[in-house]
């Protein structure tokens, strides 16, 4: 079914203007809450500045930490878009004209007045160079008199219903419990499909010397004569934009090649979002510091910034389930639910209580990945998607929008692969030659990948890898290690036996029936196999102890016969139980951690994941680059003995095998500079 065409093509810019027109708004009696439904209404032109017009949030070296990150870009006109406003007043203690307005907002105060419209002008025409989307609400309020009382307003745009709050907590405590704070498949009057009706709340009561205050008194009791105040508004969403090295997703790794095809966003928050963003109190100190999150009981900052490395100040943003977010909830069994801080409901209800892994979370990152149908294509996206092509205030050529998110953050200590949001990416290895056991040489040989006679592609690694000494111009010494593709499971285990083993025997075991004549004992056998090393070789070497006989019989205990015994195209079954990596067709996947604010080190000179250092933050543009490819990536999305939701996103065993930039904008830029799988 369409959904209602809203809008004329209008300039996206949205920059912040000091005057304009307006419209009235119908509805104004008091049953959401506002007033005692005895007061007189009163008229407000509120002109809505989203982050696009100049309002900010925030956040290699990127990317930059803090509230501005690496920089502001312009939203869309579908991301930019005012469907409808609620405002919600609630009185200044300061009764002057252009009062500082309160941030910290106090528990209980009252809202005395609040007001909803649809009517808004996302054009108006004015003297300015500049647009910002404007309506003229009707709000009830406690009678009013001669004398102009001033009053502070907090906004949120595009919720398609009037909001019901009596005060400023249960406003500043709501949870927004949809899974998108944006709506898809809407159908503009050009007739193209979009993303729009992005959830936007105030994110600061004042910008440079204009202040979100307006000053009513009982003249301002018909639309003429609505005095006009700028409020200033940011999307709940995040949003995720990616670029890939050439338009084919291509990359050379030495002699071999990978194609990049498919993405899957791990992670993704969809349980909900605070309407206001909150961040903990700023702490002076540096990220290498172990600053825990404060609790809730020291106080949040509501519509406050996000401090990091300014002037040595940081803070966390919070999400409701930020202080729940624990490495105990991956439990053995499963998972416990991660517990969701006080928080209040559309009714003005206080509720608390806990959220399943499932509910919290779309692509959880666990095994379960590996059953589920999670990877979109790479340019099959979301509705806008390519617009990093086709807009030019969008950044680079190339990049594509790959998702809309919301708020995602943990403490440092819990930056870990089951919390943080990420992006896996999925790809076709193939590689220029393999390792193959030639029976008439009796050793393994390298081949080349392409004139394998196979019914399908495939090849196998292991963690049992060969290590060449090295020796530095300076003199020292050290060892490298190379991951050896093999054409088949026979290949490998024959790379897994020592230099120096006696190879008739191994010619026994491996060449098929007739290969050699010699006679050889029990003990011989065994001698040898029990040089194998790695899971696959002590797999075998205890096939062989559990069935050889004192009169050998090699039929019994070669490796056709072993064979019998293993599924050589059951990835999850390889890797669990032999440490061994089998890719079919050549697939192969890469997991990327989105960050937020990079310290500058990675393991094994960083102690510590730094404060904020990976995490989602509402309005912010995270853009991701990958600029290199640098080895052959895991098996499967989820790999059995590599991957664990427990593993933090940065640590001494961590391999980086992609070269991603990151940059994260107004929307704020988050630059997570050059990606390198």
């Amino acid at each position: 079914m369409k959904k209602k065409n809203f809008y004329s093509l209008w300039a996206a810019a949205l920059l912040m203007m000091a005057g304009g027109c307006s419209e009235e708004l119908g509805e104004g009696d008091d049953s959401n809450g506002g007033g005692d439904g005895t007061g007189d209404k009163a008229y407000v032109t509120v002109r809505i500045s989203s982050p696009s017009t100049g309002a900010r949030t925030k956040a290699g070296d990127k990317p930059e930490g803090g509230e501005g990150g690496d920089g502001f870009v312009q939203g869309t006109v579908d991301e930019n878009y005012i469907r409808d406003v609620n405002i919600f007043l609630y009185k200044t203690e300061q009764q002057q004209e252009g009062a500082e307005p309160d941030k910290y907002l106090s528990l209980e105060t009252p809202i005395v007045g609040s007001g909803f419209s649809e009517q808004v002008d996302n054009d108006p025409k004015t003297p300015s160079n500049n647009h910002t989307p404007q309506a003229t609400v009707e709000i009830n309020i406690p009678k009013l008199g001669e004398k102009i009382e001033y009053y502070n307003i907090l906004t949120i745009t595009n919720a398609g219903e009037k909001l019901t709050f009596s005060t400023v907590k249960q406003l500043r405590d709501y949870l927004f419990e949809k899974q998108d704070a944006w709506e898809h498949g809407v159908e503009r009057e050009d007739g193209e499909i979009v993303t729009t009706h992005f959830v936007m709340s105030t994110h600061t009561m004042t910008l440079g010397n204009d202040k979100s205050v307006v000053g009513l008194s009982q003249a301002n009791n018909n639309p003429a004569d609505a005095p006009s105040v700028t409020v200033y508004v940011e999307r709940l969403a995040a949003r995720i934009d990616l670029k890939l090295g050439d338009e084919n997703g291509s990359y050379d790794v030495a002699t071999d090649k990978v194609q990049l095809t498919a993405f899957s966003v791990v992670n993704r928050l969809k349980a909900g979002s605070y309407m206001f963003k909150r961040v903990t109190v700023p702490e002076l100190g540096n990220d290498m510091d172990k600053q825990p999150i404060r609790t809730e009981s020291d106080g949040d900052i509501y519509l406050g910034d996000e401090y990091w490395n300014t002037e040595g100040y940081y803070n966390y943003v919070i999400d409701p389930w930020t202080r729940g977010k624990k490495v105990d909830l991956f439990t053995a069994d499963g998972y416990t639910p991660v517990s969701l801080a006080s928080h209040y409901v559309d009714n003005g209800e206080a509720k608390t209580g806990s959220t399943s892994f499932d509910d919290l979370y779309i692509n959880h990152f666990n095994k379960e990945l590996n059953e589920k149908e999670t990877f979109v294509i790479y340019g099959d996206n979301l509705p806008n998607a390519g617009i990093g092509e086709n807009e030019g205030n969008y950044g680079e050529k190339g990049y594509k929008l790959i998702a809309y998110t919301l708020e995602n953050t943990t403490g440092w200590e819990q930056q870990l692969n089951g919390f943080s949001t990420g992006v896996i990416f999925k790809g076709t290895y193939t590689p220029k030659y393999v390792i193959k056991y030639s029976i008439e040489e009796n050793k393994n040989e390298s081949v080349e990948y392409a004139n394998l006679e196979k019914e399908d592609q495939y090849f196998y690694t292991t963690k049992v890898t060969t290590t060449q000494s090295t020796q530095d111009d300076d003199g020292s010494t050290g060892t490298t290690t190379k991951t050896v593709l093999y054409a088949d499971l026979k290949s490998l285990l024959v790379g897994s036996f020592s230099d120096d083993v006696n190879g008739d025997i191994v010619k026994l075991l491996f060449g098929g029936a007739g290969s050699t004549t010699t006679t050889v004992t029990k003990e011989e056998v065994e001698a040898v196999v029990n040089t194998l090393q790695g899971k696959f070789g002590e797999a075998y070497a205890a096939f062989v102890g559990k069935n050889i006989q004192e009169s050998v019989n090699i039929s019994d205990i070669n490796y056709e016969a072993f064979a019998q015994t293993i599924k050589p195209n059951d990835a999850e079954v390889l890797a669990e139980k032999y440490d061994i990596h089998y890719y079919k067709d050549g697939t192969c996947y890469y997991k990327y951690w989105i960050r937020h604010a990079n310290n500058g080190l990675n393991p094994p000179d960083n102690p510590n994941l730094g404060i904020m250092e990976y995490g989602i933050v509402r309005n912010n543009l995270y853009k991701l680059d990958v600029t290199a490819i640098k080895k052959l990536g895991d098996p499967l999305p989820f790999t059995p003995g590599v991957d664990d939701p427990k593993n933090p996103n940065e640590d001494d065993k961590t391999q980086y095998y992609i070269t991603v930039m990151v940059y994260v904008k107004d929307w704020v830029i988050r630059d997570n500079g050059q990606i390198e799988l």
